[in-house]
C-alpha cells in the first residue's frame, strides 16, 4: 500500500526536472521521485558537512515521518530490523531534514552526499551490525 499520491504540483517538477527514466518511476515510488525532483536543483552539501541526524526509509509503504533507521549525531539509534529486507528495491536518507540520498530499483536519483562526512556506522558494515544487534529487543 503506497500512502502517497502526487499533487499536480510535483507531477510537474517531476516531469520537468527529472530525466525521463527517473520520472518514469513516479508511480511506484511517488514519494521518493517527488523528494528527487524537489531537490535536484539544490547544491551537495558543503565540503566537510558533518550530518547531526540521518533518516533512512527503505519502503514508500510507510509514513516518511517514521524512519525506518535514525543515526544521531554518528550512533544508529533506531532500526526496524523488518524494513531492511526493501533495501533492494528502494533506500533513501534525509540529512538534517533534507533528503540527501535516494536509490530506487538500484539506480541512484539523487546524491548530495559528495562532501558529507558520514558516521563510521555508515560506512564500516561491521559496527553497523553490532549497532543494529545493540537495538534489538532481545539484547
Amino acid at each position: 500500500m503506497i500512502l502517497h499520491k502526487l499533487n499536480s504540483r510535483q507531477l510537474e517538477e517531476i516531469e520537468k526536472k527529472l530525466p525521463p527514466q527517473f520520472a518514469a518511476l513516479k508511480d511506484k515510488y511517488p514519494t521518493a521521485v517527488a523528494a528527487a525532483a524537489e531537490y535536484w536543483d539544490v547544491p551537495p552539501y558543503p565540503v566537510g558537512y558533518v550530518p547531526e541526524v540521518i533518516e533512512f526509509s527503505y519502503s514508500e509503504d510507510q509514513d516518511i515521518s517514521f524512519p525506518h533507521a535514525i543515526v544521531r549525531d554518528g550512533v544508529l539509534t533506531h532500526i526496524e530490523p523488518t524494513a531492511i529486507a526493501a533495501v533492494d528495491n528502494m533506500v533513501a536518507f534525509s540529512i538534517d531534514d533534507h533528503p540527501a540520498y535516494i536509490r530506487v530499483e538500484g539506480r541512484v536519483i539523487l546524491n548530495r552526499t559528495d562532501n558529507v562526512v558520514l558516521p563510521e556506522v555508515m560506512t564500516n558494515p561491521e559496527l553497523w551490525a553490532k549497532a543494529i544487534a545493540r537495538l534489538m529487543p532481545d539484547h
